[in-house]
């Protein structure tokens, strides 16, 4: 995108400039620099010719407003390398909105287009010969890449979704509505009313369909309308929303039953750990007992086995002197 700015001469410059409401005095190269900064989103309020220098009194008060007003909106498109896995459509879509807001005309779409290209996509446009017709006109060119970077049966694919598309557990139903929506356009973009709704009500979930079914369908905004009815009363009834996913609903469950036991075998935990240690205290108890009647039982025999010696020992001395007296 550069590279074209630079290849203007003054008129042309002075002619952009003009156009996007943009200063025209200056050297050629500082008209470059303030058109580049536009392109790119960062022009200042002093670039546009209906620019006013505010009073001292003013300067506070209408600095913002005059940033908000003088300065035009700028949006980018993204870009754009032909690599398998972009989606061209997606990007030619966004890019012919990004010309929309920033007012861009069909030659600035063309002059502009080689500046969001890379890769592979970029040499497919410098493929292009200088003397065909492709790039005198933007709906040539356009055709030209949808050719080059869309698949050979796109229409086919597309069909193929749509047949095969269904609200998913966790979508909700404006989300599945709006892109069977953009199935429909791609695959006929003069698709009827009835045949898109038709598309809509196979795929929908059906607690919704039994809902909806036998009333008024008759546009996509009516059966738009009619579903949100049904929301709110699975809301009133239910105190959740009707795309709430089964499977969250189960892993809810299943959190809380977990949680249960959990709960559980802490408390089991806590009675064992208790329970151990009443255990260790019993039997603490029990062997103290133990080892204490031990301990008086061998106190016992031993006081009585010492009252029996004492009880011997007199006589025994009594009969040592009798057994002296005779020998005498």
């Amino acid at each position: 995108m550069a590279e074209n700015v630079s290849n203007l001469d003054q008129k042309q410059m002075e002619i952009e400039l003009t156009r996007r409401g943009l200063i025209t005095s200056g050297t050629l190269s500082k008209l470059r620099t303030r058109l580049l900064q536009y392109l790119m989103g960062e022009s200042i309020p002093t670039d546009f010719t209906k620019y006013k220098t505010p009073t001292s009194n003013q300067a506070n008060n209408n600095e913002n407003t005059i940033k908000m007003t003088s300065k035009k909106p700028y949006f980018k498109p993204g870009t754009f390398s032909g690599l398998n896995w972009e989606n061209f459509d997606s990007f030619i879509n966004k890019y012919n909105m990004s010309a929309s807001i920033n007012d861009w005309s069909e030659e600035d779409k063309i002059r502009y287009f080689p500046g969001f290209l890379e890769g592979t996509a970029l040499k497919a446009y410098e493929n292009i010969p200088d003397n065909s017709n492709i790039k005198t006109k933007w709906s040539n060119l356009e055709k030209h890449f949808r050719i080059q970077f869309e698949p050979t049966a796109l229409i086919d694919i597309l069909r193929s979704q749509l047949e095969k598309r269904k609200q998913l557990d966790d979508e909700k139903p404006i989300t599945y509505i709006t892109d069977i929506e953009y199935l429909c356009r791609r695959v006929d973009p003069l698709m009827k009313q009835q045949e898109i709704i038709r598309n809509i009500m196979k795929g929908l979930k059906s607690n919704i369909i039994r809902y909806v079914g036998f009333m008024d369908n008759n546009t996509v905004e009516n059966l738009k309308f009619n579903i949100q009815k049904f929301e709110k009363i699975e809301f009133m009834a239910s105190g959740s929303l009707c795309d709430q996913s089964p499977l969250k609903n189960k892993e809810s469950i299943f959190k809380e039953e977990i949680f249960k036991i959990n709960e559980t075998i802490k408390t089991l935990k806590e009675n064992n750990e208790k329970l151990i240690k009443d255990l260790q205290n019993s039997t603490m108890t029990e062997n103290i007992n133990k080892i204490t009647s031990q301990f008086n039982d061998k106190f016992n025999t031993l006081s009585e086995q010492f009252k029996s010696q004492n009880t011997q020992q007199p006589k025994n001395t009594q009969n040592f002197r009798n057994n002296n007296n005779t020998a005498r």
